[in-house]
């Protein structure tokens, strides 16, 4: 993150970008070796809830200097690569990213962690972050002048579980692309991604005092959470996790040494480093950074 960014990272590592991009038109955005020669660059990405960076190196992130690139979460939809389980791409109105892990475990789960930041930012999107979204990525013009007109939030989106719902709402045209994009997002995988990281930031939060920035991590997280319970679990009283216990004083932060051990050895986000013990085992279930 570029110096005074407060995004906190939920996740890190490398991947290969393949170079040039492609428009909408599936032409070459500019003139490369990309356009004529399938290569792949290494980069180092880091996912916050609204944008993934690329760096040329790890260190440039760390020692806070801008990133080559900016993914927006907001608009860019996912899409699995056909035949190549460990490629992916995020794609806009008129710009494709083209991504490679090393193998289809680590392609998955950047996927399923880019999903979960995009199902909490919904919640928070407004009307017209909707529609600018809908326009980006494809969704039919109709469906969006339909937005327009209701006044749609993203939260409100969020609820409707079906054509049918879609239909007593009034819009009744052409609406693949909405469910295709909504049933890519609501996936067990995701819930359960949700589900474990807010436990982990709660047990954290009872630990220590955490950053304002951290803070609102945790509650982005929180609603990304209850739209999945209520996808999960239709119909059903789901209660809400308890907050976080606040103890009687907090640990003393662990020393500078121990943090950078711990980064080193599990790349792992600085207030993750000081987890409870119980808790450290389980962060293998979150796979590689």
């Amino acid at each position: 993150m570029p110096a005074g960014d407060k995004e906190y990272p939920v996740r890190e590592g490398w991947l290969k970008k393949q170079s040039g991009g492609q428009n909408a038109a599936g032409r070459s955005r500019r003139r490369s070796i990309g356009e004529f020669v399938k290569k792949w660059d290494e980069r180092y990405f880091v996912l916050t809830m609204n944008r993934l960076c690329y760096y040329k190196t790890q260190q440039g992130f760390k020692n806070g200097e801008p990133p080559s690139g900016v993914i927006l979460v907001s608009d860019h939809v996912s899409e699995a690569a056909p035949g190549v389980p460990n490629e992916f791409a995020l794609r806009s109105g008129d710009r494709t990213f083209k991504l490679s892990a090393d193998d289809e475990g680590i392609a998955n789960r950047w996927l399923t962690a880019w999903k979960a930041m995009q199902v909490s930012s919904l919640a928070e999107w407004t009307c017209a972050d909707l529609c600018n979204f809908g326009n980006m990525c494809g969704f039919p013009e109709a469906f969006v002048a339909w937005l327009r007109t209701k006044q749609m939030t993203g939260e409100q989106l969020s609820h409707v579980r079906d054509a049918a719902s879609m239909m007593a709402l009034g819009y009744t045209g052409r609406a693949d692309t909405i469910w295709s994009f909504l049933n890519n997002l609501k996936m067990p995988e995701v819930h359960d991604w949700l589900r474990r990281f807010s436990d982990f930031c709660q047990k954290n939060a009872a630990k220590r005092q955490l950053a304002n920035h951290e803070m609102n991590c945790l509650i982005r997280l929180g609603k990304g959470l209850a739209i999945m319970n209520e996808h999960m679990f239709p119909g059903q009283a789901v209660p809400a996790p308890p907050p976080a216990p606040a103890p009687a004083a907090y640990a003393p932060a662990p020393s500078e040494k121990d943090v950078k051990l711990a980064q080193k050895l599990g790349q792992l986000p600085p207030f993750l480093a000081v987890l409870p013990q119980e808790c450290m085992g389980q962060l293998a279930s979150f796979g590689p950074t």
